[in-house]
């Protein structure tokens, strides 16, 4: 009994603290001791690495207690990442693991473990709704949290006050949001409730003393819904008071949510260069901690803000904001395309039950006709099963690579917009501030645009020779050309990007190495390859580029020395769309640079090869035609 009463004295300790992650009493490994330096320093990607580490060595040593800790904070750190598919599921695998602990506690004792456990539960299903919340499904946000008040009951003790506050502060939450959609007595009924919520929970969290970071939240939602209720001056104070003690905690996610906040506040009172600087304030700390969601929230309100008063200061934010929606909607789209195939291999699965059904009925009504007819009528269906599956594995193959190309159609239509966009954006600045822009900041604009069009003639051109082939148009245009000078040619592209990242190239290419093929075919496949190289290589690492003959072929071999792929990666990389990566310096990129090359490979009648190992580099050979 005692030892179990240390137990949850410990794990209890810890939750109140940071989650349900348990600290053993007299010592703690450097593991544990990483995950809460990063946890208390906002390092939450760190937070997560640590902790998928720590989760192997809790497994190992079968203790499910340090299991269920660690799946709360990862849960956490997911959650301010703004990856809400993967907090929910280490909150939920936290609930399952604690659930097991009760079921295997001792009779003697049962009831008191399934108080502590049921109350780390109640706070997992509390992290869910918030998500719910974040996510706009207010319905299932909502019939968590008066759950968790159901799974409460009557408060007995402080912690128990303190987590009756937590909820109402959630709920007045919920109103707001809701009220945000609503208008007239709808909204003012769901502002009126989230007032009254937010003052009792506030009043709960300051009579029992509540940690600081918690009293800062109470105090946000509470500004919050003073406002929205037209009591400006009381929200204004305590949003004040939130970012006071905000900065003394040193909590930088609070710090930055506050100033977005603030900065709404500002916007809506027609005071547009103050909310921009809070704006400024929030994308600088969550753009440094990695606080994704948080990042463009704040570019958002700093471009609707800056468009008042300076048009290059919203161009800079628009700049900002489009680069992040790019990698959004490249990961949405691919969701969809997974999605779709899911759904398809889903239905073809049915499809066959229902043919296989109806081929063994009849089968059976055959037989006892006559066993002769039946043979012979089950050799024909045999036949027939083989020649409609050969043409339903056509078919797949083609619809696969039918949705391949509308997704590139759509990546690559997607990225143009965004493109013209910007140049038409910057277009504008220059025309209407030319006459008093200094020349330097005239020709950076120019540059700029320069810049912009060079990579959309790179994206056009690449393109057209896709459509080039698909026409049957760019198959048969070889010509003769150095393999040597060409490899120059595509290094000297990228010469920028390797001098900043202090790469060294090794190029063991022999002269007088002609090829017969078509050659702005090859620039491309080269070019997007050593680009890859580049991109993915490791600062001050080397990249070798080499070429040897075999019969009437060069093998052109480029190695690198970076991030690499898993095998699950390096398995789809030239078959279908992947899910974009960044470059070790954060450079972007679409997820179709390899799939077209192989693409254009293929239909040139050579092939392309990538042998690849995480975290150590990439090799990618591919075939040229050689002069005979």
């Amino acid at each position: 009994m005692q030892l179990m009463k240390k137990r949850i004295a410990i794990f209890l300790c810890c939750i109140l603290s940071f989650g349900c992650f348990a600290q053993e009493a007299d010592s703690l490994d450097m593991l544990k001791k990483r995950i809460y330096a990063h946890y208390y320093q906002s390092e939450f990607t760190e937070v997560v690495k640590c902790g998928q580490e720590a989760l192997e060595v809790f497994r190992a040593n079968d203790d499910l207690f340090d299991v269920a800790g660690c799946y709360n904070v990862m849960g956490n750190a997911y959650q301010r990442l703004g990856q809400f598919k993967e907090a929910i599921e280490c909150y939920q695998l936290c609930a399952e693991t604690m659930e097991t602990l009760k079921a295997s506690e001792s009779e003697e004792n049962r009831d008191e473990a399934a108080a502590f456990y049921d109350k780390n539960i109640r706070y997992t299903r509390n992290n869910i709704a918030e998500i719910h919340t974040t996510l706009g499904e207010y319905d299932e946000a909502e019939l968590l949290y008066r759950n968790c008040i159901e799974m409460l009951g009557t408060p007995t003790d402080t912690i128990d006050f303190l987590d009756l506050s937590v909820y109402l502060q959630n709920l007045a939450g919920l109103n707001l949001k809701r009220a945000a959609t609503l208008e007239g007595d709808a909204r003012t009924a769901q502002v009126a409730s989230a007032v009254e919520k937010a003052e009792r929970a506030n009043a709960l969290s300051e009579q029992y003393c509540d940690k600081p970071f918690k009293r800062i939240n109470k105090l946000m939602i509470l500004a919050q819904a003073y406002y929205a209720d037209d009591r400006t001056n009381e929200g204004l104070f305590l949003i004040n008071e939130a970012l006071d003690m905000a900065k003394a905690q040193d909590d930088l996610f609070l710090q930055a949510e506050i100033h977005t906040i603030y900065g709404s506040f500002e916007a809506q009172r027609g005071h547009q260069m103050a909310a921009e600087k809070h704006y400024r304030f929030a994308t600088a700390i969550a753009k440094e901690n990695g606080f994704d969601e948080l990042l463009m929230t704040a570019l958002n309100g700093g471009y609707e803000s800056a468009r008042h008063f300076d048009r290059s200061l919203a161009l800079d934010y628009f700049e900002q904001s489009a680069a992040i929606k790019d990698s959004i909607f490249n990961m949405e789209q691919q969701q969809l395309l997974r999605d779709y195939q899911a759904r398809y291999d889903l239905s073809e699965k049915e499809h066959q039950i229902e043919l296989q059904e109806e081929r063994n009925k009849t089968s059976r009504m055959q037989v006892v006709v006559l066993s002769i007819l039946a043979t012979l009528l089950l050799v024909l269906m045999a036949i027939g099963f083989y020649v409609g599956f050969k043409r339903k594995r056509q078919n797949v193959a083609l619809a696969r690579l039918n949705n391949s190309k509308d997704h590139l159609l759509s990546v690559v239509s997607h990225d143009f917009k965004a493109s013209v966009g910007s140049q038409n954006l910057m277009l504008d600045v220059i025309y209407n501030s030319l006459e008093k822009m200094p020349m330097e900041q005239l020709r950076s604009k120019v540059l700029m645009l320069k810049t912009s069009s060079d990579a959309l003639y790179e994206k056009m051109f690449n393109l057209f020779e896709w459509m080039k082939l698909e026409l049957g148009s760019g198959e048969t245009n070889r010509e003769a050309f150095d393999v040597l000078a060409l490899v120059k040619e595509c290094v000297k592209s990228q010469e920028v990007e390797i001098r900043q990242k202090g790469i060294e190239v090794a190029m063991d290419v022999g002269e007088g190495l002609i090829a017969m093929d078509n050659k702005n075919m090859v620039r491309l496949v080269l070019q997007n390859v050593v680009d890859n190289a580049v991109k993915f290589s490791w600062p001050r690492s080397c990249v070798s580029i080499k070429a040897t003959q075999d019969t009437a072929r060069f093998w052109v071999e480029v190695e690198d020395h970076g991030m690499g792929m898993s095998l699950e990666k390096n398995a789809m990389v030239m078959k279908e769309v992947v899910k974009p990566a960044k470059g070790t310096n954060d450079e972007s990129g679409t997820g179709v640079g390899l799939l077209l090359c192989a693409y254009f490979l293929e239909r040139n009648g050579e092939k392309m090869e990538i042998e690849s190992t995480e975290s150590i580099g990439t090799t990618v050979r591919f075939s040229i035609k050689a002069m005979t």
